[in-house]
């Protein structure tokens, strides 16, 4: 975690001086799309290649009900990106590659909306379930892979428009459930069992997003 922590405090620290000191081929920018809302600054070393890092986040919470269950869920996105832009035509189109430090995750609580729970195979009473509490991660550390454009490529200044389409490679979720209630009954092999199911359960849903789609649109300004 450390490494990573240096890896991009670094990673700003270059871009910054990098763009205060080269006239031209410096930006700045905003961006939103399926990672989040945050900044990213640039920097151009000549008309093929580009270097970025970026922030992004966002937070949604959302109540819903499954079967007999009531949820109280919230999604979490939270991400590093460093990236190495490659202009093949020295324009505005470029294919992208690099990391994303992932910190996105999904977690939520569950409660009976009438008197019982059903977890792996078989139905616990409210008495003997309080409440279920469950959260889905993924890798700290993800490839990134992608084309876009930005038509400020080749400027010398001035606000432009920046669209990114890829994907992020996640691997198999982490997911963790843990109950709260009669401990006797929690802490039995039985109920432990249909803990295993249940979460197997989620993980082979979650574990279809290995693959994270990644589509944004910005506002740059190059200086």
């Amino acid at each position: 975690m450390r490494k990573v922590g240096f890896l991009v405090s670094g990673a700003f620290i270059i871009l910054i001086f990098a763009t205060t000191s080269y006239a031209g081929n410096g930006s700045v920018g905003i961006k939103a799309g399926t990672l989040g809302i945050g900044p990213e600054l640039g920097y151009s070393f000549n008309n093929s290649f580009d270097i970025r890092a970026g922030f992004n986040y966002f937070s949604i919470n959302r109540s819903s009900n499954e079967g007999d269950i009531d949820y109280d869920l919230k999604a979490k996105l939270r991400n590093f990106s460093l990236l190495l832009d490659w202009h093949p035509f020295k324009g505005k189109f470029r294919i992208t590659t690099g990391l994303l430090y992932n910190k996105n995750k999904l977690e939520g609580n569950g409660k009976a909306s009438g008197g019982t729970f059903t977890i792996g195979n078989k139905t616990y009473s409210i008495s003997d379930i309080a409440s279920v509490y469950g959260k889905i991660e993924y890798k700290d550390l993800n490839p990134y892979l992608g084309f876009g454009w930005d038509t400020t490529a080749g400027k010398d200044r001035g606000f432009g428009i920046t669209f990114d389409l890829g994907a992020i490679y996640q691997g198999n979720s982490k997911v963790t459930i843990i109950s709260s209630g009669n401990t006797a009954i929690i802490n039995s092999a039985e109920f432990q069992n249909n803990l295993n199911i249940e979460t197997g359960k989620v993980k082979h849903d979650a574990d279809k997003l290995k693959v994270w789609p990644v589509v944004s649109l910005g506002l740059v300004y190059r200086f």
